[in-house]
């Protein structure tokens, strides 16, 4: 993923239709949550908000993200991206700031495939709507 691309995406669908910028998500699952993390934290101020599932992130991106709100998901029997990827940045974002609105949930049972459901539930996307931008 590269954060510049999807920055200009964003900039064209801004600039083309009419559009809330104060209610800016971005989420991606398995190399889409890497994605997400990654553009989050080069671009922060040009999202709302995020939601990462089963993916990971940048160390050096950690106290960046510690300042956008974040859910992050992954299943503790990912056999495709391992749970320690979304562990070790939560954890780099949280030695930043331990008060930083990331939540990270580890889906019991949860396998690379099966998290996908999270996209079909009304839960993250009450949440995204509930984020706005100052």
């Amino acid at each position: 993923w590269n954060p510049d691309k999807v920055l200009q995406l964003l900039e064209y669908i801004q600039k083309n239709y009419n559009t809330d910028t104060t209610k800016v998500y971005v989420c991606g699952m398995s190399l889409g949550g890497y994605g997400t993390l990654h553009f989050a934290g080069k671009y922060p101020k040009k999202i709302t908000a995020a939601v990462a599932i089963c993916g990971g992130g940048f160390t050096k991106d950690a106290c960046i993200l510690a300042k956008v709100p974040l859910k992050i998901y992954h299943g503790d029997n990912d056999k495709a991206v391992p749970l320690s990827e979304s562990s070790k940045i939560v954890d780099d974002i949280k030695k930043c700031d331990k008060n930083a609105p990331c939540e990270f949930t580890i889906i019991k049972g949860g396998t690379h495939g099966s998290v996908e459901r999270i996209f079909h539930e009304d839960t993250i996307y009450q949440w995204f709507f509930k984020q706005v931008k100052n």
